[in-house]
């Protein structure tokens, strides 16, 4: 196991249910730091709640979670809110504040995290962000002025402000125009060359192609494959090549990888 490894976010024998149905089911793995992870998987296979369980947001009914090999059910409140601190969660239905502005969601990581620093360096930080990414709506909105794709981004703007160490984001391309989507994409590939962990549930062939150094293919709550990017690619297992196939299918234009990586595995 590589020092990333032994240093990343593991789950042991995993499981979390919602009523009688195993939402997860003993899932067994590691997101390495300093690499991006990408979670795939149909809807309903639990790759939202396997982010959620890895980022301490829901707490399993079975099995352990590790940070920095340490679990997380033995951290005290100071260990949690610095783990917490250091990351960032996109989340797929946005989960903005309703009764908060714009303004006013962003700000509040930012006022709970990183007390030390002067409110008027947080403006500038919120405006800054908020201009990077062209949004052109007043910072005073709430969420319901907004479009379903304006919420997404300010989901996702949220987790980047804090400017973490790890970022969790679930889906965090849906529902948004090209135009954002290759900003965002831009902002990730800087964000995973500056050594950052970048956990991923997606189905966008740009974000898996360009980004993943690891895959995990999820069905029915279980891990049906899991390993490096090029590995999973050539896998033979039905489901793999089910998921995988879906996804390439939505592109109008693959990556040039990943087709050379499906040719080799056609003709082998």
């Amino acid at each position: 196991m590589s020092e990333g490894e032994k240093n990343g976010i593991t789950l042991e024998a995993v499981s979390l249910f919602g009523g009688d149905i195993k939402i997860l089911d003993s899932i067994s793995m590691t997101f390495p730091l300093h690499q991006c992870t990408v979670v795939m998987g149909f809807s309903g296979s639990g790759r939202s709640t396997l982010l959620k369980v890895a980022a301490g947001i829901l707490w399993p009914n079975e099995g352990v979670v590790r940070v920095n090999n340490k679990p997380l059910s033995r951290m005290n409140e100071k260990e949690l809110l610095e783990f917490r601190s250091q990351c960032g969660f996109a989340f797929q239905d946005a989960a903005l504040w309703s009764n908060l502005t714009v303004y006013q969601n962003l700000l509040l990581p930012l006022q709970f995290h990183r007390r030390n620093i002067p409110i008027e360096q947080l403006d500038r930080k919120i405006h800054r962000i908020l201009a990077e990414f062209d949004f052109q709506d007043d910072p005073q909105f709430r969420p319901a002025q907004l479009s379903a794709g304006e919420r997404k981004l300010i989901s996702l703007l949220r987790a980047l402000v804090l400017e973490p160490s790890i970022l969790f984001l679930d889906e965090p391309t849906s529902f948004l125009d090209n135009v954002t989507v290759e900003r965002i994409l831009r902002t990730l590939k800087t964000q995973k060359q500056e050594g950052k962990t970048l956990i991923i549930a997606t189905h966008s062939p740009e974000l898996t192609s360009q980004l993943a150094d690891r895959l995990v293919i999820l069905k029915g709550g279980k891990i049906v494959e899991q390993g490096l990017f090029r590995e999973v690619v050539r896998s033979k297992n039905p489901d793999v090549i089910e998921v995988i196939s879906e996804v390439l299918s939505e592109a109008a234009v693959y990556d040039t990888d990943i087709l050379e990586l499906l040719q080799d595995s056609n003709t082998e």
